[in-house]
């Protein structure tokens, strides 16, 4: 967003309100593709060892069961099929895909936000509903 603010000859503050729409933006997709693959009932992530947002919300507020079982599982290449429900059910129980959803809300609407200095066009509802519709909120 930022390059082509850049390149299409942007105002200073056009490119920065570009710049802030893609990392907020960036940021909303990357969550809600963690939110999916779960929802999916993917452990990919969990698999691979690769630390998401709701699997951090899990260990911080899902207590000691929760701790140990991420620890059990993490990283490790192969997630046995009852672990991996039961995760499933906790990260639905404590909240933590929830959380993730709001924090998802929450970046779009920066994103969104972002684009106020931008003159109306329809390049500028384009990036708007481009942010709902490929987080899932659209």
């Amino acid at each position: 967003a930022y390059c082509g603010g850049l390149i299409g000859g942007g105002s200073p503050g056009e490119v920065e309100a570009l710049a802030a729409y893609g990392e907020n933006f960036g940021v909303a997709y990357q969550l809600s593709d963690d939110l999916q693959e779960i929802e999916e009932g993917s452990v990919s992530d969990l698999r691979a060892g690769r630390v998401t947002l709701p699997y951090l919300h899990l260990y911080r507020f899902g207590g000691p069961e929760a701790r140990k079982l991420i620890s059990e599982v993490f990283g490790l290449g192969e997630v046995d099929g009852r672990k991996a429900e039961e995760l499933r059910r906790r990260l639905n129980a404590s909240g933590s895909l929830e959380y993730c959803r709001r924090k998802v809300a929450e970046y779009v609407g920066r994103a969104i936000e972002s684009l106020k200095p931008l003159r109306e066009s329809r390049y500028k509802e384009f990036l708007g509903e481009f942010a709902r519709r490929y987080t899932g909120l659209g």
